[in-house]
């Protein structure tokens, strides 16, 4: 069975460590807690990640979400959004 990713198509947290130019940086990040977070966030100055890489969704703890399968996001992509001051996964949907 062929396994995909979703990818962060997009992200408009500045402050974190893994966005340049909007877009993330690291292998793969979380998605959880109680919410959809991305508790991969990370705020600092100097920037992290590696260039060449378009970040993914690792996991989702969120199995209210109609794009979650067995804690896997289905999803063709996410976008992380400012949301009430949080760093949110704004193509949840329950």
């Amino acid at each position: 069975m062929e396994s995909t990713f979703a990818e962060i198509i997009a992200c408009e947290i500045g402050k974190c460590a893994f966005n340049v130019e909007g877009k993330c940086h690291t292998l793969a990040i979380n998605v959880g807690d109680k919410e959809p977070r991305c508790d991969t966030f990370l705020s600092a100055i100097k920037k992290g990640g590696k260039p060449d890489l378009t970040a993914c969704v690792g996991a989702c703890t969120i199995a209210r979400c109609r794009f979650n399968d067995s804690f896997e996001c289905i999803s063709n992509g996410i976008s992380v959004k400012l949301i009430h001051g949080r760093a949110m996964c704004s193509t949840f949907h329950s």
